[in-house]
């Protein structure tokens, strides 16, 4: 099923390697990365690899973030790379690697961290782009530098007493903040596990906490929404969210199908292809609630690597996180 949502969205890719914006001729650099990465993943190779050819033609254009590189830019064209066999130190003459190191704050409150203030303020940068940045210097074979033991240790400060992370951080959204618009999310949760487990950063007293915040925050039908499951909750389960808690629970080593996460016949991944459309165009793509309508290359894009039961650092032999 992962490869027929990769043929459909092999499909929005033009033949000048990049997803445009809606049906229109301009590139969607960030749907483009995206995609290319889901693309690798689920056996689309050769249009994985025209997407990271034109990518790197247009790095400089897509890392730019509130006037500087973005570090969850970044990180995603390190995977992109280390996905399709390209070489992350010099992409399209840029050592990406290097460069998502150079935005690790060095001091100060928020030492440890990737990317300026001022883009955490703009939510360009946090503990969900601290999650995608610490999966790809995995995936690159960067570990266990004090560099990444620092960015190791911002990380797992900014969890939540009840084991979830917020966005962009504590300092920004503390905790306590009222949800579903504030305090922690699924998203920024299953971010930051995949990154401290792809760096040996998720210890036991973390990832337990962490499991504990993702099993409250199960929905009854096996799925997750971006805001936790409460009693006052009106959001509704949604196939983004719940395919990057899948590749997180399969970070920390547990099966998305495990009994934990069981509710009755339902689990993750039945809750996940309920999303999947099986007949029309968009057939193998999936859709985003309300629906049943058309396929959402957001929601297919994320589909793809859980379903094939793929992490963030897990893109290429070298980012095995075992």
């Amino acid at each position: 099923m992962a490869r027929q949502a990769a043929n459909w969205l092999a499909g929005q890719v033009n033949g000048a390697g990049f997803v445009p914006i809606a049906s229109g001729s301009r590139p969607d650099l960030s749907a483009t990365a995206q995609t290319a990465l889901a693309l690798a993943v689920g056996d689309e190779r050769a249009v994985a690899d025209r997407e990271v050819t034109y990518l790197e033609r247009n790095a400089t254009a897509y890392i730019e973030a509130e006037g500087t590189v973005g570090p969850g830019q970044l990180g995603i064209l390190v995977l992109d790379a280390e996905a399709s066999g390209a070489n992350p130190r010099n992409f399209g003459g840029i050592d990406l690697v290097a460069e998502l190191l150079a935005t690790e704050q060095g001091s100060g409150p928020n030492a440890g961290a990737f990317g300026t203030d001022a883009q955490v303020a703009g939510q360009d940068a946090g503990t969900y782009d601290q999650g995608i940045a610490l999966s790809a210097l995995a995936a690159a074979g960067v570990r266990r530098t004090p560099e990444v033991q620092a960015a190791v240790r911002w990380l797992v400060d900014q969890q939540c007493p009840g084991g979830g992370w917020s966005l962009p951080d504590v300092a920004d959204n503390p905790c306590n903040a009222p949800a579903p618009d504030g305090g922690p999310d699924t998203n920024s949760t299953a971010m930051a596990i995949q990154g401290l487990a792809a760096q040996g950063g998720l210890d036991s007293t973390v990832k337990n906490k962490a499991l504990r915040f993702l099993r409250s925050a199960e929905r009854s039908d096996g799925g997750w929404s971006y805001a936790p499951q409460t009693q006052n909750s009106a959001a509704f389960t949604d196939p983004d969210s719940t395919a990057l808690v899948i590749q997180a629970l399969i970070a920390a080593q547990v099966s998305p199908t495990s009994p934990d996460f069981a509710r009755g016949l339902a689990d993750p991944v039945r809750a996940l292809l309920g999303f999947r459309l099986s007949s029309g165009q968009g057939a193998g793509a999936f859709f985003y609630p309300p629906g049943p309508g058309s396929p959402n290359i957001i929601s297919t894009y994320q589909a793809i690597p859980a379903l094939m039961g793929v992490t963030l650092s897990q893109v290429s032999p070298s980012g095995s996180s075992s």
